[in-house]
């Protein structure tokens, strides 16, 4: 987890940029005056109540725990993909269906080593794919 900390000076601070993290509780604040809404978002009593205030010297600090950006999952899920996808990443049309069928006979595969069971698949396509595919 990273640990972000956003400071500001007096009693306003700029609690909205911590909310809108992803992972980060929503809290309904108080609408500043028309004049005030550019610069602030919620007062420093807002923050505290919601314990992400720490006061030291007259100013403010944010801090809230955000988790580390992490890379989507780049695997399809054999359990989930159509023949049209298994056409799309290099199998033809009849070796395609072949996996559909499998799957409908004997239920969701539970490791991807499984299409090599699929009769007419080639193992060298499956080990190809490890990287690619995945089960859900």
């Amino acid at each position: 987890m990273k640990q972000i900390r956003i400071g500001a000076v007096g009693p306003m601070i700029g609690l909205v940029a911590i909310l809108a993290l992803p992972g980060c509780a929503q809290k309904e604040t108080k609408k500043p005056a028309p004049a005030q809404q550019a610069s602030t978002a919620a007062t420093a009593e807002d923050a505290e109540a919601i314990g992400a205030v720490s006061k030291s010297s007259g100013k403010s600090t944010i801090e809230t725990q955000v988790p580390s950006v992490t890379q989507k999952s780049t695997h399809a899920d054999i359990n989930r993909m159509s023949a049209g996808d298994f056409i799309a990443l290099g199998l033809n049309e009849e070796s395609a269906q072949k996996v559909l069928d499998y799957r409908r006979e004997n239920g969701n595969f539970t490791s991807v080593d499984q299409l090599n069971n699929v009769p007419g698949i080639d193992t060298a396509w499956v080990s190809r794919m490890q990287n690619k595919l995945g089960v859900s």
